[in-house]
């Protein structure tokens, strides 16, 4: 340890503090929509004070097919060796390649991949902050399930765009975000009793680790 004028000189506060926001969890969230999903998480991100320096949220940078989201994730793992944590978002809906990217994910060797999937789409998440349902929809005539949960979904909040902007600031202004939390999980235990997945997400575990994360993030930076 240094010394001044023959006192030892102690690291300062600030400087540990420094040191541990650098050594901080890296998280990179891939999603596939350019906007919708982006959107969402930067606001929540925003919102419980986790930096872009801690959580990058991409989306436009990737194709919308689930492969393309696990090619545009891969290629970052490789390039960039900081992030500790890269989720893939992405949905069901009528994907053709959505089976391969969620089994090439689950197979890859590096654990720092993971899948957040909704089952058709991200829509059916926003929908359990007004409403539980597990009816699925598949697709009738040219109504995609996707559209047909987007249809569902604008009889609990016909004011809601895909791609706008505020989703996340507005349900969370209802108090609305623990309830879907909860829901989601009733939603995925239901899934796995019956089999069936449609409709179901795991958005609610991703909000869940951004909000651990954020409270450890707050606790070294102050």
């Amino acid at each position: 340890m240094s010394t001044i004028f023959g006192q030892a000189k102690r690291p300062s506060r600030l400087h540990r503090r420094s040191r541990n926001i650098a050594e901080f969890t890296r998280v990179l969230i891939v999603c596939e929509g350019a906007s919708t999903e982006p959107n969402y998480f930067r606001e929540l991100c925003r919102e419980i004070g986790l930096a872009a320096s801690v959580v990058e949220v991409v989306g436009e940078e990737c194709d919308s097919a689930p492969i393309s989201v696990y090619n545009y994730a891969t290629n970052q793992l490789k390039e960039d060796g900081s992030f500790d944590e890269i989720y893939c978002v992405f949905d069901r809906d009528t994907h053709e390649t959505f089976d391969t990217a969620l089994h090439s994910i689950r197979s890859h060797p590096s654990k720092k991949l993971r899948s957040i999937v909704s089952y058709p789409c991200f829509e059916y998440w926003v929908l359990l902050h007004f409403n539980y349902t597990r009816a699925s929809l598949p697709s009738v005539g040219k109504r995609s399930c996707g559209k047909r949960m987007l249809d569902l979904l604008l009889t609990e909040w016909p004011g809601y765009k895909k791609g706008a902007k505020n989703v996340y600031l507005e349900l969370a202004r209802q108090d609305l975000t623990d309830i879907a939390i909860d829901r989601a999980a009733r939603a995925r235990a239901d899934a796995d009793a019956t089999g069936d997945p449609d409709p179901s997400t795991e958005i609610d575990r991703l909000v869940l680790r951004l909000r651990q994360l954020s409270t450890e993030f707050l606790a070294i930076s102050r």
